[in-house]
């Protein structure tokens, strides 16, 4: 039975606890159907290592005495930024400005597998260990930050600031 260790930390729209059992943690989500939206995504984007491992289906669990809301458990990454989402500090600049490359690479590794990362930055993106190494992942499955890729649409329905520029620099 999995029990939770603390609270680890949230997103706009999800929180996270880590469990006890080393390793795994609990992500949660405003309704059951944005759980399973983003269980579907992370499932198969782990299957690439583009994301944490997911290690069961989307359920409730116990936080003392009350239900969670709708999540799964899934591998901790460890995150890049000290200070969480949304800091700007100095030495958080400093590491988005660090990891511009690799997360551009990990947006067009997620691309490959027919989904697109709207909403990259290095909140939504951590490290996990796979054969002794170190490999970022995207931490963040929800609808708000990847969608499916249509090859047949002409441009994605994601209308946030980054994405608008990230399609005007493609189609320049």
């Amino acid at each position: 039975m999995y029990t939770i260790k603390k609270h680890a930390g949230e997103g706009s729209r999800s929180s996270f606890y880590k469990l006890n059992q080393r390793g795994k943690g609990f992500k949660t989500f405003l309704d059951r159907e944005d759980a399973e939206y983003a269980h579907a995504i992370q499932s198969e984007l782990s299957l690439n290592n583009l994301a944490p491992k997911v290690y069961s289906e989307v359920g409730r669990i116990r936080i003392g005495n009350i239900l969670s809301p709708w999540g799964y458990i899934t591998e901790v990454a460890k995150t890049i930024t000290p200070h969480g989402n949304g800091c700007n500090c100095d030495k958080c600049d400093m590491i988005e400005d660090r990891y511009v490359e690799e997360i551009a690479e990990l947006q067009n590794d997620i691309e490959e597998a027919g989904y697109y990362f709207c909403d990259t930055h290095t909140g939504n993106v951590g490290f996990v260990k796979r054969d002794g190494y170190n490999i970022l992942v995207c931490i963040d499955t929800g609808r708000e930050s990847v969608e499916e890729y249509d090859n047949e649409r002409s441009e994605y329905s994601c209308e946030c600031e980054q994405c608008r520029k990230y399609r005007e620099e493609q189609y320049a």
